[in-house]
């Protein structure tokens, strides 16, 4: 590289400008809102050269930096060896397989910053840094291997230094990648029968990272032993110190207080106590719209274009007083809003209906003392789900109504001790996530919900950012929540006595159908349950629903349930295959993501998204199978012929008529 980094990164930019200190520059990747680029120097003492770019609009700087032809190690002047994303690399820890293939590269920065790469060819500088779905192991996983086979001691640490500064001295030692609270599973079952000490650091994170090991690890090793650091916070300043590892400190650890923490605000109660019950339904209550009326008190506190996500996600949670709540899984793209929709229905129901987190551990579920009966959880951006154990309370809270979890706890004087843990549901789930879809044992147990990612979108979401004054504060809320109150304390037992003409209507064309018709069914019974006050009870005092609620809920999500079982095609996926076709007469080599972009109107980070969610499907197909090359989107399989999965009203209204008229029973 030649010159300043500044003045190549500026040549390959259009529509430069002086901005202050800065520049300003055009994005490659969208043509509106321009110009979104913010180009500029580091303030860092031995870092001047460093350059910045970042755009305001949301792209990834990595896929800006693409589109014009550099790379992160165009953005300054030091060797390839040692520069990061984060700045200069001050050690690096290397990942391997068992047969000692390189998976990734942990980098650890001068300002405790870890970034990490893992071997790309197609990539110019032989390295991209994102590790998305590399395997993760533990370091230094051949060693360990040997040292399970021969017999010999492994130590666990918190970090990479730690595992040097012990292996240094002639021990087996180890650790997980990305520090402490990054524990899996799986790494436990790599230590199946081994001698392990875990080497806790001496700070509450270290704790709590040492107790996730130790009940991970505990039921599958052959001993362990937990210990800390005579001198100093960690393994490598007890070493320092002139202290071998037989001078470490055995310490006890409370692993089920520690594994229940979770990311909380600091002044959240472990538990949330319950609202009075108030002894008359409110006003709203009447009402025969009480959805329609939630919309215009949505859109007055400043959402809009997301009705059906909305009025979705407020059936969802009234669902929680039935015996199976619907649980839900938002998704879109990044900046669509999806969480803070959620967060905004939220505020309608009472405290006590909800438990919305942002992080927690993979034990959580298990030991987490929170009531989850008739509750909600919310996890926003899929928080905590990465691990298969995490995944699998998940599910079972939501297909058996409850978590039995059986584990093994070390108590004094009696060793190891059997201990049941029973979590009582039912519970629902909201999940937002940015992924096209979830673990797939997960994913039939949700109803998804997609955000709208449309310009059209955009711009009203713009408009109403604009408006200072447009939107309405809290005090609106209270009614609202007293009737969810409300409703916890009556006799919510439903019928639906046209079931089994709407079952009868219900085309059997996919095995899925058996979860989705329960769930057609449940939001079917949470509408006619918001609406109790003006529905017949029959003679066992259940409230009788109507055919209103039924097709209140089909116009929600008719579409979504046909999606689900592929009898339908959602319209973005339609008009994204429809764009594709188009853009495949001029360009025959196939597709760029920035070409479907602009066709669709939309930046090229949605477009991707867009094109994934249609090659899910099997209507598109990458071509280009080289990382870091420009795609090469081509149709595959044509697009299907349309099934009605849920009948409209007017057919099954007239079902119920012939069978009356027939003198058939419904029964």
């Amino acid at each position: 590289m030649s010159g300043a980094p500044i003045d190549l990164v500026l040549s390959h930019f259009s529509g430069v400008q002086q901005n202050g200190k800065g520049w300003k520059a055009e994005c490659p990747l969208h043509e509106e809102y321009q110009p979104a680029l913010q180009i500029k120097l580091s303030d860092k003492v031995g870092e001047e050269d460093r350059v910045y770019v970042d755009c305001h609009v949301g792209c990834e700087s990595e896929n800006v930096l693409e589109a014009v032809g550099l790379t992160w190690k165009d953005l300054r002047r030091d060797n390839a060896d040692v520069w990061t994303p984060k700045g200069p690399a001050v050690a690096e820890y290397t990942y391997v397989d068992e047969a000692d293939r390189h998976l990734f590269t942990v980098c650890r920065t001068a300002d405790k910053l870890f970034p990490c790469w893992r071997p790309d060819s197609g990539s110019k500088t032989g390295k991209r840094w994102k590790l998305t779905e590399t395997r993760r192991v533990l370091y230094h996983l051949p060693e360990v291997l040997r040292a399970i086979e021969s017999g010999d001691t492994i130590y666990i640490c918190e970090g990479e230094k730690d595992a040097d500064a012990l292996r240094a001295v002639g021990v087996t030692a180890t650790c997980n990648p990305h520090g402490a609270g990054k524990w899996r599973s799986e790494y436990a079952a790599t230590l199946q029968g081994a001698s392990v000490v875990i080497v806790v650091d001496k700070d509450v994170p270290g704790r709590q990272h040492g107790a996730s090991v130790l009940a991970s690890v505990e039921p599958l090793a052959g001993s362990v032993r937990v210990v800390e650091a005579a001198v100093g916070k960690d393994a490598a300043d007890h070493l320092a110190a002139a202290h071998g590892v037989d001078d470490f400190v055995t310490v006890e650890l409370a692993t089920t207080e520690v594994d229940a923490a979770v990311s909380l605000p600091p002044d959240a109660p472990a538990t949330v106590p319950p609202e009075p019950l108030p002894l008359v339904a409110p006003s709203i209550a009447a009402s025969p719209d009480i959805l329609a009326d939630f919309a215009m008190v949505m859109h007055a506190r400043g959402i809009v274009g997301e009705n059906r996500f909305a009025k979705v996600t407020y059936l969802c949670l009234t669902s929680r007083v039935l015996g199976r709540p619907i649980s839900l899984a938002a998704k879109g793209p990044s900046s669509a809003g999806k969480s803070f929709v959620v967060q905004e229905v939220i505020e309608f129901f009472p405290e006590s209906a909800v438990y919305a987190l942002s992080s927690m551990s993979e034990h959580a579920l298990a030991y987490s003392q929170e009531p989850l009966s008739h509750r909600f959880l919310v996890l926003y951006e899929a928080a905590g789900l990465e691990s298969e154990f995490a995944s699998y309370l998940l599910r079972s809270l939501l297909s058996e109504g409850c978590i039995r979890y059986e584990t093994v706890e070390k108590v004094k004087g009696q060793g190891m001790v059997p201990r049941l843990i029973v979590r009582e549901g039912p519970t629902g789930v909201i999940v937002t996530t940015t992924q096209v879809t979830l673990h797939p044992e997960n994913e039939t147990r949700l109803l998804s919900v997609p955000a709208n990612d449309t310009p059209q979108q955009t711009a009203a979401i713009i408009r109403m950012l604009a408006c200072e004054d447009g939107r309405s504060g809290d005090d609106a809320l209270a009614e609202w929540r007293t009737l969810q109150t409300w409703i916890d304390a009556q006799d919510n037992r439903v019928t639906i006595p046209f079931a089994p003409d709407l079952a009868e209507l219900v085309p059997p064309v996919a095995v899925r159908l058996r979860r989705d018709f329960a769930t057609v069914l449940n939001l079917v019974k949470a509408h006619a349950i918001l609406h109790q006050v003006s529905r017949a009870r029959g003679d066992d005092g259940r409230i009788v629903a109507t055919v209103a609620d039924y097709g209140i809920v089909r116009d929600l999500i008719a579409d979504l349930v046909a999606d689900e079982v592929g009898a339908t095609v959602p319209p973005a996926v339609v008009e994204t295959v429809v764009a594709v076709v188009a853009l495949k007469e001029k360009h025959e080599a196939g597709v760029t993501y920035l070409q479907l972009g602009k066709q669709l109107g939309l930046d090229k980070s949605a477009a991707m998204r867009r094109a994934r969610v249609a090659m899910s499907r099997g209507y598109l197909k990458n071509l280009e199978t080289r990382r870091g090359q420009p795609a090469k989107i081509v149709p595959d399989e044509p697009l299907p012929s349309e099934v009605v999965i849920l009948p409209t009203v007017e057919t099954l209204t007239g079902c119920a008529v012939a069978r009356a008229q027939r003198g058939e029973s419904a029964e």
